[in-house]
């Protein structure tokens, strides 16, 4: 599934659908994404939803998303957030920039999962996932090496 979903209200209106379909599931694994032009409730809101929707969580932080926060800010805040309402820490990982990211949620992803992508550019990632091919683990190979696991502070 890709939305466009980079605001709170936004993420938990796609978490009403997630909710719905996600009993046909094994896991839900959703990369989340939001601008650092956003006020700091919106970003760690934004965390804090995904803690709730999604078993694995991926937060995607490109450089024209920075917009004057230091790289890793962002998807720091969301980690943090995230961590506040009780989601463990495996259950986290930050990628850089869109394209890896959504690489790394589609590796991740097994038989039966929902992967879920809120992302910018949505053809180019519709284009990525159908290419993607990785149809077992076995083809899917390990996840990229430039996944960070973020500390929270």
């Amino acid at each position: 599934m890709v939305d466009y979903a980079h605001n709170p209200e936004g993420l938990k209106a796609l978490g009403k659908l997630v909710s719905h379909i996600r009993r046909g599931y094994q896991r839900t694994i959703g990369l989340v994404a939001i601008r650092g032009d956003r006020r700091y409730c919106d970003i760690r809101e934004m965390g804090a939803i995904a803690s709730r929707m999604f078993d694995v969580i991926v937060f995607k932080e490109d450089e024209q998303e920075l917009r004057g926060r230091a790289p890793g800010a962002i998807a720091g805040l969301r980690r943090e957030a995230a961590l506040t309402a009780g989601c463990a820490p495996g259950r986290i990982h930050a990628v850089c920039p869109e394209k890896e990211a959504v690489d790394v949620c589609l590796r991740l992803a097994r038989e039966n999962d929902l992967v879920v992508l809120t992302v910018d550019d949505v053809e180019a990632v519709r284009r990525q996932v159908t290419g993607f091919g990785g149809a077992t683990p076995s083809r899917r190979g390990p996840a990229p090496t430039h996944v960070r696991h973020l500390r929270a502070g």
